[in-house]
């Protein structure tokens, strides 16, 4: 698994920086208006202290994480993974599943490696399947949870915002 850069993200968020103070420039405000530190610290760190409340401590710290996973999310090459499989299979029906071990190391993908690691220890393939949709569940459910706190804040934010305008 690789990550590369999100460009559109970035630009996404730049493009909405530009529009905000852009607009708010045209119209006559100036910098130093729209720059009120209080006013910033309450929406920034009152944001924060929101979704704190709002989540257990595991979930926001986990925060940097999950940024690292926007601006750079992995990327499978699932080309690469469905040719990995047909060749693992081959070995399998050739040499046996236990030739499949020495295989392992150049396994990336780590969800593959597990379910593979099983299938090497004889597990019936009834309990393999579970296994392997039990994973995707949670790792859904996981990612969900990570998604939530982004709307939390998001929920949050606009109320911090107009308390930093009132006070600002």
């Amino acid at each position: 698994m690789r990550r590369n850069l999100d460009i559109n993200t970035i630009a996404g968020l730049a493009l909405g920086v530009i529009g905000v103070f852009g607009s708010f420039l045209w119209e006559g405000g100036s910098l130093a208006g729209i720059l009120v530190g209080p006013a910033i610290l309450i929406v920034f760190i009152g944001t924060l202290a929101a979704t704190m409340i709002g989540t257990s401590l595991r979930a926001f710290l986990n925060i940097g994480g999950l940024l690292k996973i926007v601006i750079m999310p992995p990327v499978f090459a699932l080309e690469e993974s469905i040719q990995t499989i047909v060749r693992f299979s081959t070995v399998a029906r050739r040499d046996g599943l236990l030739a499949l071990e020495k295989e392992l190391s150049s396994v990336s993908n780590p969800f593959m490696r597990k379910i593979l690691r099983f299938a090497i220890d004889g597990t019936e393939p009834d309990v393999l399947r579970a296994l392997a949709e039990t994973e995707v569940r949670y790792v859904s459910e996981r990612h969900a949870n990570g998604a939530m706190i982004f709307q939390k804040m998001g929920g949050y934010s606009p109320t911090m915002g107009i308390i930093g305008t009132v006070m600002g």
